[in-house]
């Protein structure tokens, strides 16, 4: 019988001895780069983690063995609303969050700590660390960063210059969804509140004018969709006669319009 606790840490430790991870500039060897979405610092990571890194790991492991000078790094996306939503359970003392790190390892000292979203990222940072090398995944760890970390906060600034020198940044009104009581609302699933099975959506409506009259003058009813391609093919618009509708005055180009 195979006994794979004893197996995987040995050859493990082999490529780490032979530094089979390391991406050293080889100018012999043509170059190789991937990366994977680094995990949000929102709890421990899973398998799904490790399905989606064991993808990436196949790919650069077998262009390694085609000559490749290969880099895979790693990192952890730690800005967003992800640590400061777990931090906010810690302050509040919600129960079945703090019993689920508990359960996990972590002390209640470090627990305290973790009230502050930058020592939730750091602490996490390193058990995240630790789990891809359990993982086996071959990452160059001299590349391990966090995205709250000063030199990437400066990547992202040059970034943005560079891409602002290219007429490429417009600013303009942005709406998202928000809370009054927890501020902006991630509209990524893989951010929402999983522990009560909820995702997180946001939908988009286009509104529509359809002209007609209101007490003899000019005026528009609004109809709101998810498809609006689809009015090409619109035979009727129906009105809900157990619904009070209201009357609003707007401005539109300069020009008084009731809708």
């Amino acid at each position: 019988m195979i006994n794979w606790q004893e197996i995987e840490p040995k050859w493990q430790r082999v490529w780490k001895d032979y530094e089979v991870a390391k991406a050293d500039v080889d100018k012999s060897k043509k170059k190789f780069y991937m990366v994977f979405a680094y995990p949000y610092p929102t709890g421990f990571l899973h398998t799904g983690h490790m399905r989606g890194y064991s993808y990436a790991d196949a790919i650069c492991r077998f262009k390694r063995l085609t000559g490749y000078n290969v880099l895979l790094p790693i990192g952890i996306h730690a800005t967003g609303n992800g640590a400061i939503s777990a931090s906010q359970k810690i302050i509040s003392g919600n129960e079945a969050y703090i019993n689920y790190l508990k359960e996990n390892g972590v002390p209640d000292k470090a627990i305290e700590k973790l009230k502050d979203p930058e020592e939730y990222v750091r602490y996490f940072a390193q058990l995240y660390l630790k789990d891809f090398r359990r993982f086996g995944i071959l990452l160059d760890e001299r590349t391990f960063v966090t995205t709250i970390d000063e030199i990437y906060s400066k990547f992202i600034t040059w970034q943005f210059h560079k891409l602002n020198e290219k007429g490429l940044l417009v600013q303009k009104e942005y709406f998202a969804t928000f809370c009054d009581n927890c501020g902006p609302v991630s509209v990524d699933p893989g951010e929402a509140d999983v522990s009560k099975g909820g995702t997180a959506e946001k939908n988009e409506y286009t509104l529509l004018k359809f002209k007609t009259l209101y007490k003899g003058n000019d005026a528009y009813i609004i109809a709101a969709t998810m498809r609006p391609e689809t009015v090409f093919g619109q035979t009727n618009l129906w009105i809900d006669p157990n619904v009070e509708y209201a009357v609003m005055r707007v401005w539109l180009e300069d020009e008084k319009n009731e809708i």
